[in-house]
């Protein structure tokens, strides 16, 4: 039962996702009129190939637009925590809605009645003919996906392990050589150089409020409907505050390379990620003093890699 409530990635409407119900229209059509089933054989009718055909055509026109109904009915938060199972339950209502169809489609060549029992004949068949290819497709895009992420989330973590290593290794050379005691050369005492630290200056729309914080200290910055949520560290303790702005707005106050867009709602300080985990959906990443992990699109997964490459 844990399988069914794993992450599953929500499929916007696209070319390739309308090409999917395509093929699956021609897989209804070839079926029906290779193998006859239901009696198909037994029907007298004229032009019986091209009326076959019309099935297919139901399936693709029916599975678009409840596609298009869904993506606009599932918010981005749902998407972003949609699991097997709902992904399952949603083939089979779209599956549902197809045998409806259908059954007008046969009403309207006369074939069959609109009836209670003709419907749940037709809800059975159809659902027949679509469970197993249905539950064989979810299966395998969830395991292509979760071995896709993982291994491209593993180099990422490989990148992340090295920097924090190196971040240790660097903390403790002047603690070292404090307790050494080691003289300084005459020709090394010289003034050391300037620290340089980014600095955020954050805007509201209105351009009245606004939060003032180092680029180090940033944690990450969430889109919530018409606001963000900005959240940094001060003095060890993690603070939120919230702006009335656009996280594309907010984009243009970043001026450093290591904060960066990874998801249509977040943006994150890569200097602060100690662990990145991958599974159906894309990647997750947990950042230093935060207990919520924060989603990462497979788009941006070789963005992440690059940058956290460069942190070196």
């Amino acid at each position: 039962m844990n399988f069914f409530k794993k992450l599953y990635p929500f499929q916007d409407l696209s070319l390739k996702n309308g090409l999917t119900y395509c093929y699956v229209g021609i897989f209804v059509s070839l079926f029906l009129i290779l193998f006859k089933p239901f009696g198909i054989d037994y029907w007298i009718t004229e032009n019986k190939i091209l009326k076959l055909i019309g099935f297919g055509a139901v399936t693709i026109v029916t599975g678009i637009v409840l596609k298009v109904i869904v993506v606009n009915v599932i918010t981005a938060k749902q998407k972003d925590n949609w699991k097997v199972y709902q992904e399952i339950i949603s083939i089979i209502v779209m599956l549902i809605c197809i045998a409806i169809c259908n059954l007008l489609y046969l009403n309207i060549l006369h074939v069959s009645s609109f009836s209670f029992s003709h419907l749940l004949s037709s809800v059975f068949y159809t659902c027949l003919i679509g469970i197993f290819p249905v539950i064989l497709s979810v299966l395998y895009k969830y395991n292509h996906f979760l071995k896709l992420n993982t291994k491209e989330a593993q180099l990422i973590e490989n990148e992340i392990q090295i920097n924090l290593e190196q971040k240790t290794k660097v903390a403790f050379i002047p603690l070292f050589e404090d307790n050494l005691n080691i003289p300084k050369s005459p020709e090394k005492d010289e003034e050391p150089q300037a620290v340089i630290i980014d600095k955020l200056t954050l805007k509201s729309d209105n351009e009245k409020d606004c939060l003032e914080i180092t680029a180090d200290n940033l944690l990450y910055i969430e889109s919530m409907d018409n606001y963000c949520s900005i959240v940094f560290d001060e003095n060890d303790k993690k603070k939120k505050v919230l702006l009335r702005s656009s996280l594309k707005r907010m984009e243009q106050f970043i001026s450093v390379p290591y904060i960066i867009k990874c998801h249509r709602a977040y943006l994150v300080n890569l200097k602060q990620v100690i662990h990145i985990e991958g599974n159906a959906q894309g990647y997750r990443l947990t950042l230093n003093n935060v207990e919520e992990t924060i989603p990462v699109s497979r788009n941006f997964g070789k963005t992440i890699l690059e940058q956290v490459k460069m942190l070196k």
